[in-house]
């Protein structure tokens, strides 16, 4: 998971370029969600409008596993990173969300509220992340300003915006193609932890791609010392923020640039685990 940081001005300005309308019709939604206080769909929800734009700023990639969006529009969804409807108690740490009541109907103000939206593969929308939101504070939904709900402390780090105080790739590191906590304890530990368990970050298919990105790095790196210049520009592209699992190929980078024994160990196992699946 890489920071997609935009600031919220930007964002207006570039929907407003994009979808003239969107905003206004946008708040007169919210508005009426704000009185009811809670969400009722409509038949065609007009956030997926959004989708091509918020594709773009996370360079067509799934804002949490990275996975590149090869379909486009068909294969992902505008993800309500804080849930639009009830928030559902996540399973594998029920106590973190204990604040969570028979009342509480979710974060319907946040709805049409774009700095909520993460696009995401299916996978890791419908499959993992669902209506699951584990906080370690107090549940702030009649809040619609999601600046103001930091205090929250959200355990799922948010890629998207400027909202979310924490870098993931601060706080989630690679060993390989799995990824791991950076921190040891603490709440960024926690945050990190959560956020690889909820999404299943770790789940077989995103290791096998890893794999494979590493075993390829690991030749452009041999070819790129060895003075090929196609090479460096394999090994360039594939550590760019625009690239698919961007966040691996530059923690297994720098570990070729520090120690090409160390990558070597890293890039036969990954080859190991290409031929076993096969």
């Amino acid at each position: 998971m890489i920071a997609y940081r935009i600031s919220r001005s930007e964002l207006h300005k570039r929907i407003a370029e994009s979808i003239p309308g969107w905003q206004r019709r946008a708040q007169s939604r919210t508005q009426l969600l704000v009185r009811t206080g809670t969400f009722r769909p409509l038949k065609v929800e007009f956030w997926n409008r959004l989708k091509p734009l918020l594709l773009d700023i996370q360079h067509h990639k799934c804002g949490y596993c990275e996975r590149l969006l090869y379909g486009g529009n068909h294969e992902c969804d505008v993800d309500h990173y804080r849930p639009k409807g009830r928030v559902t108690p996540w399973p594998e740490l029920p106590d973190v969300d204990s604040a969570i009541g028979d009342d509480f109907v979710g974060y319907h103000a946040l709805a049409y509220m774009p700095e909520n939206y993460v696009v995401s593969c299916k996978t890791c929308n419908s499959k993992f992340k669902e209506s699951y939101f584990p906080i370690a504070s107090r549940r702030a939904a009649s809040d619609h300003n999601p600046s103001a709900l930091a205090a929250e402390l959200p355990y799922l780090l948010c890629p998207v915006g400027e909202d979310d105080p924490d870098d993931p790739q601060h706080l989630i590191n690679f060993i390989g193609p799995a990824p791991v906590e950076s921190h040891t304890e603490g709440h960024r530990f926690r945050r990190a932890h959560i956020t690889i368990k909820l999404l299943a970050l770790d789940r077989d298919e995103l290791i096998y791609a890893r794999c494979r990105l590493i075993a390829d790095l690991y030749v452009a790196h041999l070819a790129a010392n060895s003075g090929d210049p196609v090479g460096e520009q394999t090994r360039t592209q594939k550590v760019s923020a625009t690239s698919e699992f961007a966040s691996c190929a530059q923690c297994f980078d720098a570990i070729c640039r520090s120690d090409m024994s160390q990558a070597r160990e890293i890039a036969m196992r990954a080859v190991t685990q290409l031929r076993t699946r096969k």
